[in-house]
């Protein structure tokens, strides 16, 4: 299982801005001190504050503000309409409020099948609290999750067994809802060549899971109908004007969340559900969590 990617200039970028806010916040509190400025300090009393209140949303708002998205595809190859619900680094550290918002949303939108795409711990982790949420979606519908580059530390497919939950390691599974017959395709991280490589059967509408969004860059070349992705978070901490500063991926920025299309086919990268934080306040900006709502539907036949 391959770590993740990602631009050094990405990197750059994020630390200059995080030492840009910091000195904001130290020159405040100089000024605040007496420290004697060339210049009135009430701009950047200003900025300072302006900075505290976006990092108070970013931290006690945000990452409990749950979105939802909804996308329509229309394809031949479906004969039944399907709801399709996408989740993706869920990063589950304990039982929260939240987490219980999570399993009532995706109950309340009553989908025939749950696909999740990775990274379901963080550094502090609580199994059982993981396990409760995974049975609470599987109670709601089929669930189907291949692995992230989390589970390559925490290998939680083999600890966590839940009924209704099949994990997707590496390989695929056909699935049958409502008259309509889905392929599912999974790859671990660091293995998006077997996806690229697969030839499914032409008939039938085929969904690729695969945390990393690295397939979303090239796109033309994946013989599947629908993929899958997360690991971004969307950038997690997003500026108006400029979007994500790091991906950590190797498409970089540009696929670090939203729809892709080329021709028929569809790529999907989430924003994610929960943050992985390393020990410091989990935190998101301009990037709420988010529940992606794929519609697939019978494509009308042309009119003559």
């Amino acid at each position: 299982m391959k770590g993740p990617e990602f631009k050094i200039s990405e990197l750059a970028a994020a630390v200059s801005f995080a030492l840009t806010v910091f000195t904001v916040f130290a020159a405040a509190v100089a000024a605040l001190a007496g420290f004697p400025f060339p210049f009135p300090p009430a701009p950047l009393y200003a900025a300072a504050a302006c900075g505290l209140l976006c990092v108070a949303y970013g931290i006690f708002v945000e990452p409990k503000r749950l979105s939802e998205r909804s996308i329509r595809i229309a394809s031949p190859k479906i004969t039944t309409p399907l709801r399709v619900l996408h989740l993706s680094d869920l990063h589950v550290t304990r039982w929260r409020d939240f987490d219980a918002r999570v399993a009532r949303k995706v109950k309340d939108l009553t989908p025939d099948l749950i696909l999740l795409t990775g990274d379901y711990t963080a550094s502090r982790f609580d199994p059982e609290a993981l396990t409760r949420l995974l049975s609470e979606l599987a109670k709601t519908a089929p669930v189907y999750a291949c692995l992230g580059n989390s589970e390559g530390s925490r290998p939680v497919h083999s600890w966590v067994s839940v009924p209704g939950l099949s994990w997707l390691v590496e390989g695929g599974a056909d699935v049958k809802l409502r008259g309509s017959r889905l392929r599912l395709e999974a790859a671990q991280p660091g293995d998006g060549e077997r996806l690229l490589a697969l030839k499914p059967e032409p008939s039938v509408f085929t969904i690729g899971l695969y945390h990393y969004p690295d397939l979303a860059a090239v796109l033309a070349a994946v013989p599947l109908d629908l993929v899958l992705s997360g690991h971004t978070h969307g950038g997690q901490v997003r500026l108006p004007w400029i979007g994500a500063l790091f991906s950590n991926a190797k498409p970089g920025r540009r696929f670090a969340r939203g729809l892709f299309r080329s021709g028929d086919k569809t790529a999907f990268v989430s924003q994610g559900i929960g943050c992985e934080s390393y020990g410091l306040p989990p935190m998101r900006f301009l990037c709420p969590p988010e529940i992606a709502v794929f519609e697939l539907v019978p494509e009308k036949p042309s009119v003559a």
